[in-house]
């Protein structure tokens, strides 16, 4: 007969085996995002009408909105200055400037879209081409946290130059914006699309999938779920145009995580206007419980 130690003895062997260690994950809510400035720090430029912490605007007082995350306002147009790498060559100067198309609070999004695209001359090219990956990461400064988007949010279409013309899925042939205004200029300096057979394959793709007699001429960020509606057999590229001149968006909430990060937390958004925090730990004796708090 086992007595009662003994089987205790027995039961912590046990769990220690074959329970531990085991993964804590602690998930807190972390903090309600808030405007941390006072009531007079908002500022406008174009149809952004709502600039307001953690963003601000070349020109505003000193105690609004963080330097890092600064916009400016040039002909009426919302711009923010962004670079791909936080340190080497880039320390001092900035990589991309975009067009602000939307500020969202609610779910810690900004909507930018590359200056070459004229929503009104779909001849148009975009300035900047994507440098490739399944994730969106642009620094506004040395010091910040992050805009990012991963592959889920985003995707890219692709401009092709073809010698003869291609029929196959998915080739849209840009021969179609003929409808759009062609007396519009566009901002970009870019050789125009129109030359030759051109097309346009929303999505991405390999470069097995590339006709002999193509090459590609251009990429364009966008939103991926606008693309997926404009990308349908009886779409013209002038719908598809639409979608590229929307823009594509990033993701900011990276500015109220450092607190939850710098103690090993994931910090992340799961409802409207709120951040979480959670800490995952491997234990192997008592269990150790800590909540973060986001700044």
């Amino acid at each position: 007969m086992v007595s009662g130690g003994k089987r205790r003895r027995v039961f912590l062997l046990v769990i220690q085996k074959f329970l531990l260690p085991i993964v804590l994950c602690v998930t807190s809510r972390c903090c309600k995002a808030q405007q941390m400035n006072d009531q007079n720090c908002t500022s406008s430029c174009g149809n952004i009408r709502d600039i307001h912490y953690p963003f601000r605007l070349e020109g505003d007082p000193q105690h609004c909105g963080l330097r890092d995350y600064q916009l400016a306002c040039n002909n009426n147009h919302t711009i923010l200055y962004l670079k791909t790498h936080p340190h080497a060559e880039y320390d001092y100067k900035y990589n991309y400037s975009f067009y602000v198309e939307a500020i969202t609070y609610d779910n810690f999004s900004i909507r930018l879209v590359d200056p070459g695209l004229d929503k009104d001359n779909c001849s148009s090219l975009p300035l900047y081409s994507p440098q490739g990956g399944s994730f969106l990461r642009f620094y506004p400064s040395r010091r910040a946290t992050p805009f990012f988007s991963d592959s889920y949010y985003y995707d890219v279409a692709v401009f092709i130059s073809c010698q003869s013309p291609v029929i196959r899925s998915g080739y849209v042939d840009t021969g179609f914006c003929d409808k759009r205004n062609t007396n519009s200029t566009s901002n970009s300096t870019s050789p125009s699309p129109l030359k030759n057979h051109n097309y346009v394959v929303a999505g991405g793709m390999v470069i097995s999938e590339l006709e002999d007699s193509c090459s590609i001429s251009n990429l364009v960020w966008t939103t991926a779920n606008i693309l997926r509606l404009l990308t349908g057999v009886n779409n013209s590229f002038s719908d598809l145009y639409d979608g590229l001149a929307y823009g594509f968006e990033l993701r900011w909430y990276g500015v109220y995580c450092g607190h939850c990060e710098a103690r090993g937390g994931e910090c992340y958004p799961r409802e409207k206007n709120r951040i979480y925090c959670d800490y995952c730990s491997y234990l192997t004796f008592a269990l150790d419980t800590r909540i973060f708090h986001c700044e």
